[in-house]
């Protein structure tokens, strides 16, 4: 589920499914909070790294015992 990713907002912001008024409230917060913005962008950007092609290549030839 998308909170596994994101954690207890460090990389997002989370709002109820439908709630039109939660979202736009996490709208106006990104706005106008650079440096929320820049700090969840710094850790979705650390999180995403786990699956780059690097890191899952690698994850694979560890379980199938594949050389590079």
């Amino acid at each position: 589920p998308i909170r596994a990713l994101l954690g207890d907002e460090e990389a997002g912001i989370l709002y109820p499914v439908g709630d039109v008024e939660a979202a736009a409230k996490a709208i106006v917060r990104l706005a106008t909070d650079p440096g929320l913005r820049a700090e969840l962008g710094a850790e979705g950007r650390r999180r995403a790294e786990a699956f780059s092609p690097a890191v899952i290549g690698a994850r694979f030839r560890e379980l199938y015992r594949v050389d590079p």
